[in-house]
């Protein structure tokens, strides 16, 4: 925000240098995945369909409402999407009506997945974070049927950890935190 004041004409070469950067000094995965929360949801979703050999895979997290130059939106099919939203408090409540407006009105391509998360709010939630990471997980080509995050929701079992270590349910939490790291070693 600091660095480009919301100003999508800044806001876009600095994403693109950045993303190079990355990629010249480690090395990764040759697929990105942009994720975007809020207003950066709608800006990734405009850089995901301008930009899809760069980012093939995008992820609005109660974001990627606008609506995007019609010439950029030929672009959808060779991007895989997912809108998710929660479904709690005015402003999750008016992000979770226009992504269902806009999937409504893209027709639900295959490659555009919608999930709402019930009680989630407008923020990037342990909840959310992870309903993402899956769905990247699972339409990438980069990871197998075994990769940890496929094996359960591991945080789940987190917090009930944390909820019984400080009601002093200590061998409850012990439990739940050797659960929890079985399936998120």
């Amino acid at each position: 925000r600091n660095a480009t004041k919301w100003d999508y004409e800044k806001s876009e070469p600095y994403l693109l240098d950045f993303i190079k950067m990355v990629k010249e000094t480690y090395n990764l995965y040759p697929e990105t995945v942009l994720f975007g929360f809020s207003q950066g949801g709608n800006f990734g979703f405009m850089q995901a369909l301008k930009y899809p050999l760069t980012f093939p895979y995008f992820g609005g997290i109660s974001g990627g409402y606008v609506n995007p130059p019609e010439k950029n939106l030929e672009q959808m099919s060779n991007i895989q999407i997912l809108f998710l939203s929660g479904d709690k408090g005015s402003g999750e409540i008016f992000t979770k009506n226009a992504l269902d407006k806009k999937y409504k009105d893209f027709r639900k391509p295959k490659n555009l997945q919608r999930i709402i998360l019930k009680g989630e709010i407008h923020e990037v939630s342990p909840k959310m974070a992870y309903t993402s990471l899956r769905w990247y997980a699972s339409v990438s080509k980069s990871f197998k049927k075994d990769f940890w995050i496929f094996k359960g929701d591991y945080y789940k079992h987190y917090l009930l950890a944390e909820r019984f270590r400080y009601s002093g349910d200590l061998s409850s939490a012990l439990e739940n935190y050797k659960k929890s790291m079985k399936l998120n070693p």
